[in-house]
Order: structure tokens, then C-alpha cells, then sequence
């Protein structure tokens, strides 16, 4: 009796469903449903007036604008980086395929004229400059909704175990309510497309991972689909890159695996189309770069939500703190090899483990799930390291999607995670306060129903919340990754091989600890 209570207590303090009394789980389940058909309902608003502010607001779409300008320079056979930094206007007049016509200037007063990402994204998006402005930008706006629809699911590919239904619209539902996503639909931004390249890239690279780096493995076959995986990925991130200040953790991340072919195809692609640009008409690679050196130099000092600008600029406090944060992420990463090592000579003394390449301290991802807890949490370290030390606007919060995947994994499946339920019950109360604080501000749903003078308040007060709830992320993405590192590095060769998922006919609940051993 006293060795099943103490089997009960466990099961309890690890925060397992099954162990809590019936009215407390119906409770609790309540409670839950009530929870995500209210996040629900705030996604939906989100969305709509993102659409609407997109298609509408008279600076809707404002950063397309940009882009669709220097499609016109485009269809000239001119550098619109050239065009940009000689402030040359597109001829007139110019004719569309919709039958509207443009017989003074193409330029719409107001809004953005400044294409500030790199070449593969403003030759991708040259195409809508064969359409008039409201049509394009309705077309822009389509697409970004249909990128924001994917942008979780892409994400919670990257999540470990992979988390129930509700999980992965609980994931869903609070990217979708964030005022980030609304603002980069609103106004027509880059940041979404780059995101969903971004991940595609690192979901083929991890897969291309677990199939390609161990050497001695593979037929014919298995080299061919391997690199079709890592030019798809290159090709992907190298147009993630034209976003250069949303692309670091994926490069980072992918230069640690040692993902040499995905990052050198990523760089050939930014080369060629930086050489299609120079060898166009009224530029050359000087005046390119020199758009490019521009540009960079035009937003380094903008109002944003890294903590320079928390700061009050590019000072030397900002400095300081960009420089602890990066240390601190530093030594947060690499700690969990050194629990990696401790764990492998107690757990095997006779030589390197399964799993991992050459008894080096980067463990191969595994066959039948090519991502892992520690992976996941790394990405959402240097994402939320990102945000902090690079120029950011609002828009770019949506780089939280690599933090929200694996907690949501996390507090569903605690045990996996070796989290107790206290631990998890935090991880919930903190995730569910940072969501409510990055749905509600000046430019989130509270600004619009504020008039003016109070909604300027509102954007300094929400923009400096937002800092600060980015630096709360941070640290949790680091204690995940602590708890990754520990609960991983701890496990001995049999606990591994029941951590990773390998095909069974009737696998474990993800939420439930292992049968213990029967006696014989």
C-alpha cells in the first residue's frame, strides 16, 4: 500500500492526466476548452482585421509597396536597387493585366518606398508589379494568409513528442491572436513568407540530417533523395536570407549540425540574384552593395522592440546588455553536451551511444523522428536572442512560433519532458500571460478602440511590454532547454531507446511515465 501511494505521489508531481481525481480532470478539462475557444475566438478577430487592415486602411500593405515599386523598375530591365539610390520613378504610363492604367505615377502617396530585403525576395515579388495597386495588394494579402494558416503546423513539425490535438491548436490559435501576425498582414510585410522559408528549410535539412550524416548509411536512392533534401532546403533558406534580420537562427542553428551544403546553396542563391540585379541597366554590383549598405544603415537606428531601442537607441547600455544576453545564451547552449557527455559515461560505459556521429557530442537525429527536444529548444533560444539584440519591429515577434511549438509540447507532455506538475502548471500560467500580453496593445486590439491621444500612449507602453515579455521568452526558452539537456543527457542506453519514437503497433501515451519493470 505505502509503495503504490508513493507511486500515486510521483505520477502526481509529475503532472500526469490520469492521476488526478475524476471531478478534478472534468475540471480541468472545462477549464481547458473554455481557454482555447477563447483564444479561438481572438484569432479569428486577429485575422480579420489584419485582412482588412491589409486590403482597406489607407496604409495597407505600406511595406509591399516597396517591392511592387521596384517591380516597375524591374519590368524597365532596370536595377531598382539603383533606381532606389538615384531615387529615379518608373516610367509612365503603365498598363496592367487587370485593364487599369497608371498614366502619371505608379507611386501611392504614403506609403513605403524602401525595398529592404535582399534580391531573391524583391525578384519574387516583381510579378505583382504587372497588376494595378489594389489588386496586387489583395493578392499579397491572400498570400500571406495562407502562409500565416501554415506557419504553426510547419512549426510544430519541429516539436518533440509530437503533441496532441488540442496542443497543436493551442499552438495555432495563439500565433494567429498575436498582434505581430496581424501587423505583418496589415501592412503587407516580407516577414511571413520568410518565416514559412525558414522552416521549410530547417524541417527538410533536419530530415536530410537524420538520413545523411552518418556516412556509412544509404543506397543509391537514399544519396539522391538526401541531396534533393538539401538543394530544397538551400533554395529555401536562401530566400529566408533576404530577411537577413529574421534568418539567424536557422543559419546558426544549421552551421552547428554542420549543414555546410544547405547554408552554401542558401549563399549561392543570394549571389546569383545579387548578380542579376548588378548586371541590369542603370546599376552595377557597386551601386547594389551600396543600396544594400544603405538601406541596413537606414534601419539600424528605428524605433523597434530589440533592446536597443528599450534603451533609448544604439547606446552603450544597450551594448552591455546585448553583450550579456549573448553571453548568457552562449553558456546556456553549451551546457547541455557537457550533461550529454555525464550522461553517456554513466549510461554506457563501453563506447559511444546509438544516435549519435562518431561519439562526438552532436547526437544524429533520429530515423523515425528527426527532431529532438534539444534541437527544438536550441531554435527557440536563438530566436528569442534574436529578437533581443537585433533590430526587430512588432512584426517580427512571430519568430516566437519556434517557443510556443516545444512549451506547448512540453505541458502536454510533462513526463516526457521530466517536468513536474508545478513546473508545467508554470509553464502554462507564464505562456498564457506572454500570449495575452502580445495579443492585447497600442497596435493590437485595445489601441483600436482608444482615441488617439491615449493609443500613442498605448504603442510606447505595448512596444516596451513587448521587450519585456520577449526577455521573459528567453529565459524560458533557456530553462527548456536546461530541461532538455538534463532529461536527455541523464538517460541511460534503455531509457533512450524508449525517449526516442521508433514504429510500434501501440506506442505509449505521450502524457503517461513507463510500465515499471515486472518482476520475473
Amino acid at each position: 500500500m505505502a509503495e503504490a501511494d508513493g507511486q500515486e505521489r510521483g505520477s502526481q508531481d509529475r503532472g500526469d492526466v490520469a492521476s488526478l481525481p475524476r471531478g478534478r480532470a472534468g475540471a480541468s478539462s472545462f477549464a481547458a476548452s473554455f481557454g482555447l475557444a477563447a483564444l479561438a475566438l481572438v484569432a479569428a478577430l486577429s485575422l480579420g482585421r489584419g485582412i482588412t487592415n491589409a486590403v482597406s486602411a489607407e496604409w495597407g500593405s505600406t511595406d509591399l509597396h516597396a517591392y511592387w515599386l521596384a517591380g516597375h523598375v524591374l519590368r524597365e530591365g532596370r536595377d531598382p536597387y539603383a533606381a532606389f539610390v538615384f531615387a529615379r520613378r518608373p516610367a509612365v504610363p503603365v498598363r496592367y493585366l487587370d485593364g487599369a492604367v497608371a498614366p502619371r505615377s505608379v507611386i501611392q502617396p504614403g506609403l513605403g518606398n524602401l525595398p529592404a530585403n535582399t534580391a531573391p525576395m524583391t525578384l519574387l515579388l516583381a510579378p505583382l508589379a504587372w497588376w494595378s495597386w489594389p489588386v496586387a495588394r489583395g493578392l499579397w494579402a491572400a498570400s500571406n494568409l495562407a502562409l500565416l494558416l501554415a506557419i504553426p503546423w510547419l512549426a510544430l513539425g519541429l516539436a518533440s513528442p509530437r503533441p496532441p490535438r488540442w496542443a497543436r491548436w493551442a499552438t495555432a490559435s495563439a500565433f494567429w491572436s498575436l498582434v505581430a501576425t496581424r501587423v505583418a498582414i496589415g501592412t503587407g510585410q516580407t516577414t511571413l513568407l520568410a518565416l514559412a522559408s525558414m522552416l521549410g528549410a530547417l524541417l527538410l535539412a533536419g530530415g536530410d540530417a537524420a538520413h545523411g550524416d552518418q556516412k556509412s548509411r544509404g543506397s543509391e536512392g537514399a544519396a539522391s533523395r538526401t541531396w534533393s533534401r538539401t538543394v530544397a532546403a538551400g533554395l529555401l533558406l536562401g530566400l529566408a536570407v533576404s530577411k537577413y534580420s529574421l534568418a539567424p537562427p536557422a543559419v546558426l542553428w544549421l552551421a552547428w549540425r554542420r549543414r555546410w551544403g544547405v547554408l552554401a546553396i542558401a549563399a549561392a542563391v543570394q549571389a546569383l540574384a545579387f548578380a542579376v540585379m548588378a548586371a541590369l541597366p542603370g546599376g552595377g554590383w557597386k551601386e547594389t552593395l551600396n543600396a544594400y549598405l544603405i538601406l541596413l544603415q537606414m534601419h539600424l537606428p528605428q524605433d523597434g522592440i530589440h533592446l536597443a531601442a528599450a534603451f533609448g537607441g544604439s547606446g552603450w547600455t544597450a551594448l552591455l546588455v546585448g553583450l550579456l544576453i549573448t553571453g548568457a545564451t552562449v553558456v546556456g547552449l553549451r551546457r547541455w553536451p557537457a550533461k550529454r557527455r555525464e550522461g553517456r559515461q554513466e549510461g554506457n560505459r563501453e563506447g559511444p551511444k546509438e544516435g549519435h556521429v562518431d561519439g562526438t557530442d552532436r547526437p544524429a537525429l533520429d530515423d523515425d523522428e528527426a527532431w529532438n527536444r534539444r534541437d527544438a529548444t536550441m531554435l527557440a533560444v536563438l530566436a528569442t536572442w534574436t529578437l533581443l539584440v537585433a533590430y526587430h519591429r512588432v512584426y517580427d515577434v512571430t519568430l516566437l512560433i519556434l517557443l510556443l511549438a516545444p512549451a506547448l509540447a512540453a505541458i502536454a507532455a510533462p513526463f516526457a519532458w521530466g517536468l513536474t506538475r508545478a513546473e508545467r502548471n508554470a509553464v502554462a500560467a507564464a505562456l498564457s500571460l506572454g500570449v495575452a500580453l502580445l495579443a492585447v496593445g497600442g497596435e493590437g486590439l485595445l489601441g483600436a478602440a482608444l482615441p488617439d491621444r491615449l493609443a500613442a500612449r498605448a504603442d510606447a507602453i505595448a512596444q516596451f511590454a513587448t521587450t519585456g515579455t520577449v526577455l521573459a521568452a528567453w529565459l524560458l526558452a533557456l530553462w527548456l532547454h536546461a530541461k532538455a539537456a538534463v532529461r536527455d543527457g541523464s538517460a541511460t542506453a534503455t531509457d533512450r531507446d524508449s525517449t526516442l519514437r521508433t514504429p510500434s503497433s501501440n506506442p505509449p501515451r505521450i502524457d503517461e511515465p513507463p510500465e515499471p519493470p515486472r518482476a520475473p
